[in-house]
């Protein structure tokens, strides 16, 4: 089978880039003959995947996707295959629903002229595009809870969705966290007691801000022992003079990407992700997985895991509280050391379904009706 993996942007370490690259491995492996197309392409290719770029020029980001969107069905037309889209693009044969519905979110959070914007109304006809009824794509559904939302507003049809769950596979030899923080070598945070993590790659949607206000309430007693670790880059320099601002830049490291995302938190003691909203936020999981509680906001789809696992606490998003949001990690640092959490996260993550995302994506597209030919 012939696979097109459609993605406007790849760069390490995003969320549906990293569940794309993770299913163009499975599926080289299996023999599939798979293309990534794309207007670029940051980090490795991985041996046998074929990226074809599209560049495009344009002064707004909207009027760049739709380009990239003519010059990818130009590029499909001329060459069958099953194609994927893991950013919101339209007819397209499947659609990896990474993204909160728009239409709804832009009724929520924008007044009435927002919505006459050229930016938004651009956007909204290509969701539609994907969603109406009359669409040939099929959904691959992170968030079992939007499908309600998106049927809500464009009325597809229920054969349309495939469930995708977390599919997160425990690790198979943990470290302990004294050993997990060792083979780290981090000497510039190893005093230190207690670490926060927060992994992502657009920081501020992720909710960096609240947690850097978080950690600055902290009494000074509780925050001398506490150490707050930041995996990912996009505007971490703005974000490292806001911890200096708030004076606890000496509280505060920002590690840009990396790859031993699983060893940092089994070194960590909290997990945080106050997300402003996620779809899911498979960090979540991975963090839950690894042992590690979480504090998160219910506006993030996986925040379910944390209040059914019982380990960590789920504070409401909409409308978010700063005040709240303080107490709430004031008094999980004072949990320290919680062996029910931990024991609470591994034990709800073994009884989740472990099969990637990967493996149930290629299950879906190859037993899918009227979609594949071999």
């Amino acid at each position: 089978m012939k696979l097109a993996l459609c993605i406007f942007k790849y760069f390490p370490f995003g969320g549906a880039q990293r569940d794309m690259l993770k299913f163009s491995q499975l599926a080289l492996q299996q023999g599939h003959e798979v293309i990534c197309y794309t207007t670029s392409w940051q980090g490795e290719i991985p041996a046998g995947l074929e990226v074809k770029l599209l560049p495009v020029k344009a002064f707004s980001n909207h009027q760049r996707v739709k380009k990239f969107i003519y010059l990818l069905h130009q590029a499909l037309t001329k060459d069958p295959v099953v194609s994927i889209g893991f950013s919101r693009l339209p007819g397209l044969d499947y659609y990896f629903a990474c993204d909160l519905c728009l239409r709804k979110e832009a009724a929520r959070k924008h007044p009435w002229l927002y919505r006459w914007l050229p930016r938004y109304r651009s956007y909204l006809a290509i969701e539609k595009q994907i969603f109406e009824p009359c669409a040939k794509t099929q959904i691959l559904l992170l968030n079992e809870s939007q499908q309600a939302i998106y049927q809500q507003y464009y009325q597809t049809q229920d054969e349309k969705f495939h469930r995708i769950s977390a599919g997160i596979k425990l690790p198979d030899m943990p470290l302990a966290k004294e050993d997990a923080r060792l083979q780290l070598n981090l000497s510039f945070c190893e005093k230190k007691v207690k670490w926060l993590l927060m992994v992502g790659h657009n920081l501020k949607l992720k909710g960096i801000e609240r947690d850097l206000r978080a950690l600055a309430a902290l009494p000074k007693h509780i925050l001398e022992d506490v150490y707050f670790l930041v995996v990912g880059e996009q505007r971490k320099t703005y974000f490292a003079k806001m911890a200096e601002k708030l004076g606890i830049a000496e509280h505060v490291c920002f590690l840009g990407s990396r790859k031993d995302v699983y060893t940092l938190m089994q070194a960590s003691d909290i997990f945080l992700h106050a997300a402003y909203h996620d779809t899911t936020g498979t960090v979540i999981a991975e963090a839950l997985a690894n042992g590690l509680p979480v504090l998160v906001t219910d506006t993030c789809g996986y925040a379910s895991y944390v209040r059914q696992s019982g380990a960590g606490k789920v504070i409401s998003g909409q409308p978010f509280q700063q005040g709240v949001y303080n107490q709430a990690l004031l008094e999980s640092l004072a949990d320290l050391p919680n062996e029910h959490w931990q024991k609470s996260a591994r034990g709800y993550m073994q009884q989740q379904d472990q099969t990637s995302i990967a493996e149930q994506i290629l299950k879906v597209i190859t037993k899918t009706p009227g979609v594949v030919s071999e």
